[in-house]
């Protein structure tokens, strides 16, 4: 009785694990011998590894799982023809709804009726694609499996024709990320073959670097360079950003509207989503420099600022995925300058400007002497503190607001709800809309893994989340709520760093352009230096609003780790000019909205806001993670790559240390004396030798 094998290839994140299965037909050619056959490879209740169990099962041949390497286009003339003749006569059955091999395999060979023929007569080769309509379990080491594809092949055929040489041709070729992102996004079987085309164009003609392992080798060359280059030198940072960046300038505006599928809806998402997450901490900036400085910088000047400074940046930067901003260590130092001027009895805005002058000049020395190479020490370890540190920045506004309103105290200082009344309703009506608003953008971002809708709709929610829940909440709050006096932001005005730089070139957002750290800061300097002279508030990095940007404008693929953890990561990152540039446009439009619509946003919904940023710059902080672990049972540990090769009281020791380092920078940074506050980017500096010196 002749045999028959079925090939099976899983491809796993580094694309080089292949599996092939044997099945032999002593039973007889029917299909519910051959659909049984597959049943039991995958059966939990059956070890292979049990002689006795695979005497009696007469089906089962062979089950074999190794790790092959990758076959070579350009030299192997048969890997082209085999695909070709795929081509020529492809079968692909699209989004296939299944639960397990069985059934993807019954789907298949009813879709294009094998019932018909008996199948150790098949003469010829037959191959099927299948790509699953959800990410599919298909046992051991093959966890999250997309794509299944079915290769029925004679016995007696050339070994470079057999079944396994074909399993591993087509290993080769689904073993890029970006091949098969491409292949998920296909909307018809012609569009999944014009994939496949140029693919194979690709790999045979290897013009460009399409694979993950050729990029991280060309960023360490690069970071190699800098290490040889690293040292006292004058403008050869700045010559070298400049080189390099402007290579990509024309491709900086063209991939916000061509690349890879849903480049454009990205783009869109990403500018909405921006506008609303920049506006808004803009205005309330603008109301607490107001306040600081008694209305001689208020929110109009905050978003003139913001328009000109942002728009600039995204012109100009050699990163323009970093967004600048005035932020709450900049108010501060703004109230800082007014008591000093109005001690010495000076104008504040000659002092406002000197003092900015003076900054900008140690910038600017920066950028010229090179000074940005230091960043090459700053390790995961600062960038973690830091990401930490943010949640609290952002954390601390909105409570103190809510305590401000709740107490009603008098006169409220510094605070954004400094107008309204004191009734309870209000003050209920101001911690449910802030509670509300962070609870439906979080809600509606975590909906993206849920089993509901399918995968589009869910993304174009997720990427819309921030939006709707303000727009949402709004009304809410000055509709359906309209009788109650809640605070709202017309009423309190009379008008209306590198480390973020760090984290967007993190290599886990999968840039490819590169940074730009001494142009960036030249730009930023430059910058500041106009809106020192027109007593506009300062601007540098922003956090977390950079890697927001960055990760908005990124393809994620959420996986299912061997703990049953949802896990998210970035599979294809966009870099464009085209988000920052029509963001700041429309705020400088959102000067035409004062005093309305605007001031139908209630300031709950602002706080909410700081919330959803602060979750938000959580995200992927092993730093949290690890915390957790302090309170979660050992068992439970998840196979982290930390856990695997780390001690256990190394990790907590490590763990340890970084909240030592974060709890002294929180300390400095909210500290009750305006002086002690404004030491805090020093402690920042300080936390990178001790990474290298202790730790």
């Amino acid at each position: 009785m002749p045999e028959l094998k079925l090939i099976s290839f899983v491809s796993n994140f580094g694309g080089q694990l292949g599996m092939w299965l044997g099945i032999n037909l002593k039973s007889g050619p029917n299909m519910s011998t051959f659909k049984a056959g597959i049943s039991r490879l995958f059966s939990r209740e059956n070890s292979l590894h049990d002689e006795d169990s695979v005497q009696r099962e007469e089906i089962l041949i062979s089950r074999n799982v190794q790790i092959i390497g990758h076959k070579d286009f350009k030299t192997e003339f048969r890997c082209k023809r085999d695909i070709n003749l795929f081509v020529s006569n492809y079968h692909i059955l699209l989004d296939c709804k299944a639960i397990n091999l069985e059934s993807i395999v019954n789907n298949i060979l009813t879709y294009y009726k094998y019932y018909s023929c008996s199948l150790p007569s098949i003469k010829r080769r037959q191959i099927c694609i299948a790509r699953l309509s959800e990410p599919t379990n298909l046992g051991i080491t093959s966890h999250n499996i997309k794509f299944f594809i079915l290769i029925l092949a004679p016995l007696k055929e050339k070994l470079t024709k057999s079944s396994q040489e074909i399993s591993h041709t087509f290993a080769t070729l689904f073993a890029d990320i970006y091949f098969r992102l491409d292949l998920i996004n296909a909307k018809t079987e012609q569009q999944f073959i014009e994939f496949i085309d140029k693919r194979v164009h690709r790999l045979t003609n290897k013009t460009t670097v399409h694979n993950l392992s050729a990029i991280d080798e060309l960023r360490q060359k690069y970071e190699e360079k800098q290490t040889k280059k690293f040292g006292v030198s004058f403008g050869s940072g700045l010559i070298e950003n400049f080189k390099r960046r402007s290579n990509y300038y024309l491709s900086d505006y063209i991939d916000g509207f061509v690349g890879p599928p849903k480049t454009i809806h990205k783009t869109v998402a990403t500018t909405v989503s921006l506008y609303f997450a920049i506006l808004l901490p803009c205005i309330a900036f603008g109301v607490r420099d107001h306040n600081n400085t008694n209305a001689l910088i208020d929110t109009r000047r905050a978003l003139i600022g913001q328009t000109i400074g942002g728009a600039v940046f995204a012109l100009l930067s050699g990163q323009p995925l970093v967004i600048i901003m005035t932020t709450a260590p900049l108010c501060l130092y703004t109230k800082v300058v007014y008591d000093i001027s109005y001690q010495l009895e000076v104008d504040f805005y000659d002092m406002f400007g000197c003092v900015g002058l003076w900054n900008v000049f140690f910038v600017l020395m920066y950028a010229f002497f090179d000074v940005s190479y230091l960043m090459k020490w700053c390790t995961r370890s600062t960038e973690e503190i830091f990401g930490l540190f943010s949640f609290f920045a952002f954390l601390i506004e909105p409570i103190k607001d809510c305590i401000q309103n709740y107490y009603c105290f008098d006169p409220p200082v510094n605070t954004s709800t400094s107008c309204g009344d004191c009734s309870p309703q209000s003050s209920v009506l101001f911690v449910l809309l802030m509670l509300l608003t962070v609870w439906l953008a979080v809600a509606i971002y975590n909906f993206n893994a849920s089993p509901y809708l399918d995968h589009n709709k869910r993304e174009i929610l997720a990427d819309y989340a921030l939006p709707i829940a303000v727009i949402s909440i709004s009304f809410v709050g000055t509709y359906l709520f309209r009788h109650v006096n809640v605070y709202i932001l017309n009423n309190c005005t009379d008008t209306l760093t590198l480390t973020a730089a760090a984290l967007v070139n993190n290599p886990s957002n999968k840039l490819k352009k590169g940074d730009a750290y001494h142009w960036d800061l030249l730009v930023v300097g430059l910058l500041n230096i106009f809106l020192s002279v027109f007593g506009l508030p300062w601007m540098n990095g922003m956090l977390p609003h950079s890697p927001i940007h960055a990760r908005s404008l990124a393809d994620i693929q959420q996986t299912v780790d061997p703990n049953g953890q949802i896990r998210e990561r970035v599979v294809r990152g966009r870099e464009t000019r085209v988000t920052g540039l029509a963001t700041h446009i429309l705020i400088g439009l959102s000067l035409l909205l004062i005093p309305e619509p605007l001031d139908y946003i209630p300031v709950p919904v602002l706080n909410g806001l700081f919330l959803y940023c602060a979750i938000a710059s959580l995200r992927g902080n092993s730093f949290v993670e690890r915390m957790l672990l302090f309170v979660t049972e050992q068992t439970a540990y998840p196979p982290n790559h930390y856990i695997r090769r780390c001690p256990q009281k190394l990790i907590h020791a490590f763990t340890m240390i970084q909240i030592i380092q974060s709890a002294v920078l929180c300390f400095f940074a909210f500290s009750v004396w305006p002086y002690v506050q404004m030491a805090y980017p020093v402690v920042i500096a300080i936390l990178i030798p001790i990474r290298y010196s202790y730790l």
